[in-house]
């Protein structure tokens, strides 16, 4: 459902059906009901702590909430961005994991962000910083939907910037942040933040550690 949205925002900028606006703004409340049912049974599950274990246990490419997604409800009064990560990341030198990268970093994360704002900037960007060196990497959520590679058989509305004054879009993802930043894979202590347009997340630390153990399973302790 996400993604069919953002197929919509991407049209809008290329033109605009004034005469579409009940039938986009019927489509996007029937997503965010579709989502906050989807959640709220989870969220009332979910009131311990995370541990760093749990992040070995959740989908690494999803969008929908797992339970280290930021306990933040759809109906909250939030606009923006929340995300969580491990506090430390394990990795084995010269090993990979099945998406080809050096190891499993999960970023979980929340977006409650108005559509009008999302018009103007829907990029999904993190940024990461080396704590005692100093160097930046960067990095944009770019996903490929293969259900979306063939126009659907009937002829999709244009967004209206008067359909989408007062509504928000609520979203989770889930992903490997060094499958779309890339990092060495060396020891080091990394600030991670997560930017969309004008709206930023909270700044999450985070330690890579390299196995001493080798065989070892787990990425993080």
């Amino acid at each position: 459902m996400y993604w069919v949205l953002m197929s919509y925002l991407q049209r809008y900028q290329t033109g605009v059906n004034p005469n579409a606006a009940c039938t986009v703004s019927a489509i996007i409340i029937l997503v965010l009901s579709l989502l906050s049912c989807q959640t709220s049974d989870l969220q009332k599950r979910e009131q311990m702590m995370i541990n760093n274990a749990d992040f070995n246990h959740i989908e690494l490419y999803s969008d929908v909430q797992n339970k280290c997604s930021p306990h933040i409800s759809v109906f909250a009064d939030f606009a923006g961005i929340a995300i969580n990560l491990p506090s430390e990341i394990v990795f084995e030198t010269g090993q990979h994991i099945e998406d080809g990268t050096f190891v499993r970093f999960p970023i979980c994360g929340f977006y409650q962000i108005e559509m009008t704002d999302l018009i103007a900037d829907a990029s999904i960007i993190i940024s990461v910083l080396n704590i005692d060196t100093g160097q930046s990497y960067k990095g944009e959520i770019v996903d490929k939907d293969p259900g979306l590679e063939a126009e659907p058989a009937f002829s999709q509305p244009e967004l209206s910037q008067v359909a989408l004054q007062g509504q928000v879009l609520a979203a989770y993802f889930t992903r490997n942040l060094v499958k779309y930043v890339d990092l060495p894979a060396s020891e080091a202590r990394y600030q991670v933040q997560v930017n969309i347009g004008k709206y930023q997340s909270e700044i999450v630390n985070v330690e890579v550690i390299e196995s001493k153990m080798g065989g070892t399973d787990a990425v993080q302790k």
